[in-house]
């Protein structure tokens, strides 16, 4: 059951085992490398940013030795300095 709902909230293309390519597309891997960096899309100096879905869901990422866990929650804290991810 749980493996039928980890596929119902995963993009169908996502590509589980990606051997010696580490930057495959699709790869889970890459999936949860963006979730850390949309942790700090607050912070990117890119005027007009629009956050995804993840980015404003997602609090905290851990990785593990063949493990991750994905944190849920609402990420939409400011920025101490940007405003509207532009320097003021």
């Amino acid at each position: 059951m749980f493996k039928k709902y980890i596929k119902s909230i995963l993009p169908n293309n996502i590509v589980f085992h990606i051997g010696k390519n580490l930057n495959k597309p699709g790869a889970a891997m890459n999936l949860l490398k963006s979730a850390v960096d949309g942790l700090n899309h607050k912070e990117f100096i890119y005027p007009g940013y629009q956050p995804s879905y993840l980015d404003e869901n997602i609090i905290s990422v851990h990785f593990y030795h063949n493990l991750c866990f994905v944190y849920k929650g609402t990420n939409k804290e400011p920025s101490n300095y940007l405003v509207r991810n532009e320097i003021p």
